[in-house]
């Protein structure tokens, strides 16, 4: 008894003394972070590693079980040590469960949250029926927790704002097209942006005036609400700049990581530059596409506090270093037609990459 008491209480003060520690800039912060995410990914399996999120410029790496030895390697990182129930594999295998049970609801969303251990539902009052049923599978208070959407989740596209006025010979990140945005490009011939009311073979339009490409991939299902348009017009070239004039990078090969905690920003046509954290880096989101017919949904999407508008859809999500980090989804409005939005989601790199 005494034993573990003395290892807990060592923990306790190694814990306390790196928060004290870590006074270096953010900046410097991010890219400590990064390294000890490499780190962590070959040292615990999947039944050990509960997550991890950022909080107060500080990585807290999630553990089942953690040990003397964990805490040791984690204050060497620069990384505090959170003793948690479930492991990240058990929160996703709940996730898909309770997905399954929720496949006809029309607007749902099922993040894990990383900050405490546990998954959000989050339903519409008439939907709100669903809860005892997923009160019955599990019976830890602590596990589910339930929220209320007062209006529905919707795919910020169909924009009636102005956009922001684009030039000509490039295409920039953020600027407008068809009704939506501009995500990224990994080379001048073409860029990524949003699936959702596009469809393979949609001519698109810069500013929706000068015909530029063409859509030659699409993907509105599983992990992706993405597509690829291959630029056709010779006076033409995808340029890796956003649209307010700033230098972005959106290299294949690029380490990228959607830790709660970490700020992002999204470049759209409506919105210009709008900023926030990620709140949840494993969401399942479902809801009606602005082309119509049955609900879509969509899984492994990350929810930020960024705002988004109409219009915005299709724009590309970076982090602190400008690097590509997604295409924006959708958004959560809870006043219905009352911009901007409360939450945003958007999908991966690798997952629109891969269409």
């Amino acid at each position: 008894m005494k034993r573990k008491i003395k290892v807990l209480a060592i923990f306790c003060v190694y814990n306390l003394l790196l928060i004290s520690l870590c006074t270096t800039t953010f900046a410097s912060k991010i890219y400590s972070i990064d390294d000890t995410l490499l780190s962590i990914q070959n040292k615990y399996d999947d039944d050990s590693y509960g997550g991890c999120y950022i909080e107060d410029d500080i990585l807290h790496i999630n553990l089942t079980k953690p040990t003397l030895q964990d805490t040791l390697f984690c204050i060497n990182k620069k990384a505090v040590i959170e003793s948690v129930n479930y492991s990240s594999k058990e929160l996703k295998t709940i996730q898909q469960k309770i997905a399954t049970l929720l496949k006809e609801v029309q607007c749902a969303t099922i993040e894990i949250n990383d900050f405490n251990n546990n998954i959000i539902v989050s339903l519409q009052k008439k939907d709100e029926h669903y809860i005892n049923a997923i009160k019955r599978m599990y019976h830890d208070t602590d596990l589910i927790q339930f929220n209320t959407l007062e209006n529905q989740i919707v795919f910020s596209d169909q924009s009636s704002i102005t956009p922001m006025a684009s030039s000509s010979l490039y295409v920039y990140a953020g600027a407008r097209i068809n009704d939506v945005s501009v995500g990224f490009c990994t080379s001048s011939s073409g860029f990524y942006t949003c699936g959702h009311g596009l469809s393979i073979g949609s001519r698109i339009y810069l500013n929706n005036s000068t015909l530029i490409g063409t859509v030659t991939r699409r993907q509105l299902s599983g992990k992706t609400d993405a597509a690829y348009v291959e630029i056709t017009n010779s006076n033409y070239v995808s340029i890796q700049k956003w649209i307010t004039g700033e230098t972005y990078t959106a290299g294949l090969m690029y380490n990228r990581s959607y830790v709660p905690g970490r700020p992002v920003t999204m470049v759209g046509s409506t919105s210009g530059k709008e900023t926030g954290t990620i709140v949840s880096s494993s969401v399942t989101v479902t809801s009606t596409p602005p082309e119509g017919g049955n609900s879509v949904t969509l899984t492994d999407m990350v929810k930020a506090n960024y705002s988004c508008k109409p219009g915005d859809s299709g724009g590309g999500v970076f982090d602190l270093n400008k690097t590509a980090l997604g295409i924006h989804s959708m958004g959560y409005f809870p006043n219905g037609t009352s911009y901007p939005s409360t939450y945003s989601y958007f999908c991966k790199f690798e997952n629109v990459t891969s269409i």
